[in-house]
């Protein structure tokens, strides 16, 4: 939970200056959950929340200056765990994390194919448990580097990629899986662990389920 009496919003004045803070992007829509930054003046701060984003005034101000804007929160020992496992695959954080040696047990379990433009050091598109990826590549490849469809059906075909979606026009959507706020009974389904007293019930399962079984699986396509 964010403590708002850790931070007050400022005052509405110049943005010229406006130190910036974090949210946590609204439960429905498009990046669910995902964790963003944000200016910190009093109306700002009113216009997000009316926009269904939540200030996370446990986290206080990003350091004005400050090149890396991730820093604050994932040094903090509550931070890596804010972020949603879909944000932190899609952006390849557990490859290169933004602060190094920060890692994210929210995504054990999770399955990642990276596919690999075959014509350029493009980043790779992303699939995550099966969703999303495909259809980027295939467009990447029509788009930048010509490719015809003909083309593309001998590239899958190869490696094992249906590009038929692009063709269709049923693209790839990603899974956002919520664990629900108000679940109290946190015992794990897969053994005789349950949380320590005092602690979320919720987060504690999601981390106990992501470290003390499945890891994280990656394939690398190219």
């Amino acid at each position: 939970m964010s403590d708002p009496q850790s931070v007050t919003p400022q005052v509405r004045g110049s943005t010229k200056y406006e130190r910036h803070m974090y949210y946590r992007r609204p439960r429905t829509g498009q990046q669910v959950g995902w964790i963003v930054t944000g200016g910190s003046n009093a109306g700002r701060v009113q216009n997000m929340q009316l926009r269904g984003f939540e200030p996370l005034y446990k986290y206080g101000f990003i350091p004005v200056g400050e090149e890396n804007k991730w820093a604050t929160i994932l040094n903090h020992p509550d931070g890596p765990l804010e972020f949603p496992a879909d944000q932190v695959l899609t952006l390849r954080w557990y490859r290169e994390p933004p602060v190094l040696g920060v890692t994210f047990p929210q995504i054990g379990g999770q399955r990642v194919v990276e596919y690999r433009c075959p014509e350029c050091d493009h980043l790779p598109f992303v699939s995550i448990n099966g969703s999303g990826g495909i259809l980027p590549l295939g467009n990447h490849l029509r788009i930048t580097h010509s490719w015809d469809r003909a083309s593309l059906m001998k590239f899958g075909e190869k490696k094992g990629i249906d590009f038929d979606a692009i063709y269709s026009g049923e693209g790839a959507v990603a899974q956002v899986v919520e664990f629900g706020d108000g679940d109290t009974e946190a015992q794990c389904p897969d053994c005789d662990w349950t949380p320590t007293e005092g602690k979320d019930p919720v987060k504690a399962l999601r981390m106990h389920k992501m470290t003390a079984h499945k890891p994280l699986e990656v394939e690398v396509v190219d």
